[in-house]
C-alpha cells in the first residue's frame, strides 16, 4: 500500500501482525527453484535463418512498385526510388546504391539486381536501405579496397554500350568528382575534373580505362605540389625523384704521334 509522503511506487508494509514462521523442516521451494532452475536465455536465430533474412515477398512487392509493370526498373522508377530514399540522383549515395546492387546499366535495375541487392544488404524497407547506404558510404573513407571497387565500378557504369572503351571527358569528370570528391586522402580531384570539363581542350576528348585507373593512384600518392611526380611517367604514378646519373667519363686522349 502506497502512503503519502513516500516515493511513488514505494510500498510500506504493516508489521502489526507477525509474519508466519516457516517450518524449519519444510524447504522454501521458491528459493530452491531459483537455484536449481535458472531461467534460460532466449536463443538467437542463426544469421542465415529465415528470421534473419528479409522477406522476399516484401522485396518483390517493392520491385513491382518501382518497375511499374515493366520487366525492370527504368529511369522513372529509379528516380522514384531515389526520391523515397531522399537522395538526389547525382548524390554519391545513388552511385553506392548502383554499386551494391551490381547494376549493369545506368539508370536501370533488373529484378535480380534489386532483389539480390536488398537481400545482401539485409533490407526489406526504404528506411533500412537508406541507413545501410549511409553506413557503407562512411565506411568507404577508411576502407581503401572497397573505395577502389566503387571507383572501378563507376567507369563501367558510365558506359552507354558494353563494348565502349572510352568515357567522354565531361561524363568522366562528373563521375570521378562524384566518387572521390571530399574523400580523405584523395588530391587533385577538383583540378583534374576542371581540366576535363574545360572547353577548348582538343587533346582530351575522352578518358580510357588506363587513364581512369592511373588517376586513382596518382591522387593518392602525389602531393599537392607534385614534388615526386615525373612528367614523363606514362601512367602519371608517383615515383621518388632520383639524382641524375653521373656523366660518362671523358674519352681517352689520343695516342701520341
Amino acid at each position: 500500500m502506497a502512503l503519502s509522503g513516500t516515493c511513488p511506487g514505494h510500498v510500506v508494509k504493516d508489521h502489526s501482525t507477525p509474519p508466519p514462521v516457516a517450518d524449519a523442516t519444510t524447504p522454501d521451494m521458491s528459493v530452491t527453484r531459483a537455484h536449481t532452475e535458472p531461467e534460460k536465455p532466449l536463443e538467437k536465430a542463426p544469421e542465415n535463418s529465415p528470421a534473419k533474412q528479409p522477406e522476399k515477398k516484401v522485396i518483390d512487392a517493392m520491385f513491382e512498385a518501382f518497375a511499374q509493370g515493366e520487366e525492370k526498373i527504368g529511369p522513372d522508377g529509379a528516380e522514384e526510388l531515389c526520391r523515397q530514399l531522399e537522395i538526389e540522383p547525382d548524390n554519391v549515395l545513388a552511385l553506392v546504391l548502383a554499386w551494391k546492387f551490381g547494376a549493369k546499366e545506368n539508370g536501370y535495375f533488373t529484378r535480380d539486381e534489386f532483389v539480390n541487392g536488398m537481400k545482401s544488404l539485409g533490407c526489406s524497407s526504404i528506411s533500412q536501405l537508406r541507413k545501410q547506404l549511409d553506413s557503407i558510404n562512411v565506411s568507404l573513407n577508411s576502407n581503401l579496397a572497397d573505395m577502389h571497387q566503387l571507383y572501378q565500378f563507376a567507369f563501367e557504369y558510365c558506359k552507354l554500350q558494353p563494348e565502349q572503351k572510352l568515357i567522354e571527358n565531361t561524363i568522366a569528370a562528373t563521375m570521378i568528382n562524384l566518387a572521390l570528391d571530399k574523400r580523405p586522402g584523395f588530391k587533385h580531384v577538383e583540378r583534374w575534373c576542371a581540366f576535363l570539363s574545360a572547353e577548348g581542350v582538343p587533346s582530351v576528348k575522352a578518358v580510357n580505362k588506363d587513364q581512369w585507373d592511373c588517376f586513382f593512384d596518382f591522387s593518392r600518392q602525389v602531393p599537392d605540389d607534385l614534388a615526386n611526380w615525373h612528367s614523363d611517367d606514362p601512367c602519371a604514378q608517383a615515383h621518388a625523384r632520383k639524382p641524375p646519373p653521373p656523366p660518362p667519363p671523358p674519352p681517352p686522349p689520343p695516342p701520341p704521334p
